[in-house]
């Protein structure tokens, strides 16, 4: 009893840990029941079940994986480079079997990684903690990250955020003048990150523009830049056999693939994702933008979306850090499924695509409920907003 009422007084003193609590529990009570579900006849099966590679641990496969440059002969994973991926799913294979239940609970406990690393980033380039806190509680229960949590294929996604946030953690470590093994740890899983999933490098291009909008805890110009010419080194280098293979394979390409122009798609699918982001339609594996175009109401929104994120970045001096570390997410994780650069070919919007973004909009979410005066209001429309997604 006197410990659990040590507990209760530590988490009134700090509310930012009690939220992360509260996401990290609410998360488990919610994707819990995919422990008992199986293959996703979303690409679970080819990744999986019917992908020899992971089916046959040995050295022989893991050096296919690593080595194997070959876009035909990396058709059988999916004609992609990620060998961080198909690693994890060798390990889930030669632990778990055939029991897919073991697969998801893998999946469950990365999700659950992510957001208690995300935490600490966020923390330690400056966020306020109670901030934090309800920064990852917002992003934790976002029904867009269904996908990416519930698909077993989508443990790519799961990969990038993870080792993305870790990386970001590292570097802020570094900048703050910790040991250079928090840059060597950063450096090492930004690969890593790179190597899960194709579009995580934007996570890793996003802590650059967080060392610049987020200036407090710097040490010195001169140890962040060295710190971000190591990162974007190696990321840079570990993402040339990635785009090629995805290039050969026509995962991505110079063309876009869609029923509307270049600029009427990229400001539609903006517009299409703010509304997604901000929970304003139902989710679904697919969408009629895919095969329609752009609706005019999300081309215009997305005009509006645009704008406020060119003024969060452009106006420092009257915009918080916080919202202008929002915009630093949102921006360059959305860039690789904008369509403005190397359109993708196979997929035109989904869901799994906000796991990133959706975390800088839960940060401009959770700096603008902070700011409601009313102690009571607050509580209650944050509670509101929490239960609202929890239930989508």
């Amino acid at each position: 009893m006197k410990a659990l009422r040590s507990w209760f007084v530590r988490l009134r003193a700090d509310p930012g840990l009690a939220l992360l609590l509260i996401a990290i529990a609410s998360v488990t009570a919610i994707y819990a029941s995919t422990i008992a579900r199986g293959l996703v006849n979303y690409d679970d099966t080819a990744l999986i079940r019917d992908n020899w590679l992971v089916q046959e641990p040995s050295w022989s496969a893991v050096k296919t994986i690593l080595f194997d440059l070959e876009a035909h002969r990396r058709f059988v994973s999916a004609p992609e480079y990620l060998p961080v991926r198909d690693l994890a799913v060798m390990l889930d294979v030669a632990i778990w079997g055939d029991w897919y239940g073991g697969h998801h609970l893998t999946n469950l406990v990365l999700y659950l990684a992510a957001i208690l690393v995300w935490f600490r980033a966020l923390e330690a380039f400056g966020i306020e903690r109670t901030t934090a806190g309800l920064a990852v509680l917002l992003w934790a229960l976002h029904p867009a990250h269904a996908e990416s949590v519930a698909w077993l294929s989508e443990r790519k996604g799961l990969l990038g955020a993870l080792f993305c946030g870790i990386a970001t953690l590292g570097f802020a470590r570094f900048r703050a003048g910790r040991s250079p093994r928090w840059l060597v740890l950063a450096a090492g899983l930004a690969v890593c990150a790179v190597w899960s999933k194709a579009i995580a490098a934007f996570g890793i291009a996003a802590i650059a523009g967080l060392e610049v909008v987020l200036p407090a805890l710097r040490s010195s110009w001169r140890r962040s830049l060295a710190g971000l010419g190591v990162i974007a080194t190696v990321s840079a280098l570990a993402f040339i056999p990635v785009l090629s293979i995805a290039t050969s394979a026509s995962v991505v390409g110079t063309e876009v693939a869609a029923p509307a122009g270049r600029i009427e798609l990229v400001l539609g699918t903006l517009g299409f994702y703010t509304r997604l982001g901000a929970m304003l339609m139902p989710n679904a594996i697919s969408y009629p933008i895919a095969t329609d175009g752009p609706q005019w109401f999300d081309t215009v929104l997305g005009v509006l979306a645009l704008a406020a994120l060119i003024a969060a970045l452009a106006l420092p001096h009257r915009i918080s850090a916080p919202v202008r570390a929002a915009a630093v997410l949102v921006v360059v994780t959305w860039i690789p499924v904008s369509h403005l650069v190397l359109p993708l070919q196979m997929v035109l919007v989904a869901d799994r695509y906000l796991l990133l973004p959706t975390l800088g909009l839960a940060l401009a979410a959770a700096h603008a409920l902070r700011l409601v005066p009313n102690p009571r209001y607050r509580t209650l429309l944050i509670a509101t907003v929490a239960l609202a997604a929890g239930l989508r």
